[in-house]
């Protein structure tokens, strides 16, 4: 099977467009601009393109070239913003938020992010809830799980053709067919029970991917006309600049609704594969277009985590024109200065081919500091944490005998402190009987003595009611309930 791999310059314009339309909607509108699911699609068609490459080449596919390959362009500027953002935060983000911060590091460098915020019960629409200067990695870390997904599909593919005679193309479409088919009905199924988990799920998504890779199989077959390639080349930027803008998404993405950006993305790169002279192509694969478009990803990594420092430093939840054009045009600059200074080396060092643990020595520095950093910071506030409860009992922590003038300390730092208060919580939490929102069923758990009691107190009720539970725990010890 015959891939043609070829330099796309309006693929780096498109990418351009969807980095920017992710930074204007997250600053100033704090909605869905459909930005993402376009570098889902272009993932899909350029993975694709990618490992047929490859093995057409030389006959199979060698996993660790391919990863490695990927990450030495994705990791250096990605651990770098991790870096300088586990240190800004430290600094600038309230206590009571450093230990989810911690967390979701964690999760950002080893690219499970979107399960962490699916856990956490995040809502990413919600404009009023507090999001982590790392919670954009979601996206990044979909697209990481993403290219192990794909590489084991295409293996799938190569060992039904060998084993089975059947066609390479006709097995490889056929998994592709099936996997977009489940992955769209799961993900208006999920949107509809659970929009806020179903946004973070890597199940939904997959279909994004996999019209990209379907995409790549047929596309040296769509013949257009120069007019209808022109039409339906700015047809499709003009949907995907009005994703956002036309359709109420915040409680309906992704689900069918993703349809509209992944139809914009398609709609430019058929276009783009049938090059007219008024065509998108020729504005998306200008100069500038493709030199914005190298600065995407930079942009992507940094305007977020921007964003989340000026909402706690200037305590407000609205950007001005001014402040959110500085923020796109410092992100700009500083994915400029990641790419010369650290990931254009680097990839320099590592070469292109045969690549070895030793030749990635400068990104697995950068992984050790990261991580050494997020080590010491956590170990902190553990070592707070237990201090902390040597001091239950002490009267200068007298509780509730706070209210008491007599009682009231000067000075002291709260317990738990505020580090650690969001981990703070009762039992029900950690045991599931806490019920997540859109779940109406009703649960049944039993705490305290439950063999030999005297006393039955029933706790029923939310959020506020289970908060009662580790006093009645207490007094169910002294009273055999």
């Amino acid at each position: 099977m015959e891939i043609k791999r070829k330099f796309r310059p309006e693929i780096e314009g498109l990418r351009a467009v969807a980095a920017l339309l992710v930074a204007v909607y997250h600053i100033w509108m704090m909605r869905v601009s459909g930005g993402v699911d376009v570098f889902f699609v272009v993932s899909g068609f350029l993975i694709t393109t990618s490992l047929l490459s490859r093995y057409a080449r030389d006959g199979y596919i060698n996993f660790f070239n391919f990863i490695f390959g990927l990450l030495k362009r994705l990791l250096p500027n990605a651990l770098l913003v991790l870096t300088v953002v586990l240190i800004a935060s430290y600094f600038i983000m309230p206590e009571y938020r450093h230990a989810g911060i911690i967390k979701e590091i964690f999760a950002s460098i080893f690219y499970f992010e979107n399960w962490q915020l699916a856990v956490s019960g995040t809502d990413y629409l919600n404009q009023g809830s507090e999001k982590s200067p790392v919670q954009h990695f979601w996206a990044m870390s979909i697209q990481g799980q993403f290219y192990v997904i794909w590489f084991l599909i295409v293996s799938l593919a190569i060992i039904i053709h060998k084993k089975f005679k059947v066609d390479f193309k006709k097995s490889f479409v056929g998994i592709l067919l099936t996997i977009i088919i489940l992955s769209f009905i799961y993900s208006v199924y999920l949107t509809a029970v659970n929009q806020p988990l179903a946004y973070f799920d890597t199940r939904t998504r997959v279909w994004e991917f996999g019209i990209g890779g379907l995409l790549l199989i047929i596309i040296y077959k769509i013949k257009l006309p120069g007019f209808i390639s022109t039409v339906i080349g700015w047809i499709g930027l003009l949907i995907l600049l009005g994703t956002g803008l036309m359709l109420d998404v915040e409680k309906s993405f992704p689900g069918y609704i993703a349809l509209l950006p992944v139809i914009a993305a398609v709609f430019i790169l058929v276009a783009g594969e049938n090059s007219s002279k008024l065509g998108v192509e020729k504005f998306l694969g200008s100069k500038l277009m493709v030199w914005l478009g190298g600065l995407s990803y930079g942009l992507y990594l940094w305007h977020w985590p921007l964003l989340s420092f000026y909402y706690v430093i200037f305590d407000t939840t609205d950007v001005s024109i001014l402040h959110g054009m500085l923020i796109i045009l410092i992100s700009l600059i500083l994915s400029y200065l990641g790419n010369k200074f650290l990931e254009t080396p680097i990839n320099k060092l590592i070469g292109k081919n045969n690549f070895t643990f030793r030749k990635f020595i400068p990104i697995a520095i950068q992984l050790g500091v990261v991580l050494t950093l997020l080590g010491a910071w956590y170990g902190a506030g553990e070592l707070q944490s237990s201090n902390q409860e040597k001091l239950l009992g002490n009267s200068d922590y007298p509780g509730a005998l706070s209210e008491d003038i007599s009682f009231s300390p000067e000075g002291s730092k709260p317990i738990p402190s505020l580090e650690t208060a969001k981990e703070d919580t009762p039992s029900p939490y950690a045991d599931g009987c806490q019920l997540s929102p859109g779940e109406s069923e009703v649960k049944v758990c039993e705490y305290g003595n439950t063999d030999d009691y005297e006393h039955t107190v029933a706790l029923v009720g939310g959020s506020k009611s289970t908060h009662w539970l580790p006093s009645l725990q207490n007094l169910g010890d002294n009273y055999r309930y």
